[in-house]
């Protein structure tokens, strides 16, 4: 058995446990773990593409996949995490392929890093932060363009347009 199936097989059980509140705390701490090790492979793409500036926000690339995430892993009162199991309430997760819960795990946390980066910026310039929502609002208000997620990285695209998604970055 390969490391990288083995890591899946132990997502599914984390997983497992997670959404059916039968989680022991070291399982916890391995699921915020592995989460914060996705969150953290985003913000550090981010950062050697010089989309983020760690002395802009004055902590680590670890510290701000942190903060960005952290909100996935409130708990209730009987100690489920509330976010996790919603979003994996629409999906059939005890029928799925290992991969397929990764895929899902990775748009969840890669959601949740742009939502916090997005917060993270409006905290440290309120001025850009305003720009961002307007936009993203008259994004959704006049439907000329769609939102759409490419590799983690939010994007818009014309809306009644092909996004070509499916061919290469072009060089410059």
């Amino acid at each position: 058995m390969s490391a990288h199936t083995k890591s899946l097989s132990g997502l599914r059980e984390i997983l497992s446990a997670v959404l059916t509140s039968r989680h022991t705390r070291t399982q916890l701490h391995q699921f915020v773990a592995y989460c914060n090790s996705i969150a953290l492979t985003l913000i550090q793409s981010r950062i050697a593409s010089g989309t983020i500036q760690t002395r802009h926000f004055g902590l680590s690339a670890a510290d701000i996949a942190f903060d960005a995430v952290a909100d996935l892993f409130r708990e209730d009162d009987d100690g489920n995490l509330v976010q996790i199991k919603a979003y994996f309430e629409s999906i059939d997760w005890e029928k799925s392929e290992d991969e397929e819960l990764l895929i899902h795990l990775r748009r969840l946390v890669f959601m949740r890093t742009n939502q916090g980066l997005f917060r993270m910026f409006q905290e440290v310039d309120p001025g850009l932060g305003k720009i961002l929502r307007n936009t993203k609002l008259a994004i959704a208000a006049l439907n000329t363009f769609v939102e759409t997620d490419h590799f983690g990285e939010p994007c818009i695209a014309p809306s009644l347009c092909d996004p070509l998604v499916r061919l290469p970055m072009r060089e410059k």
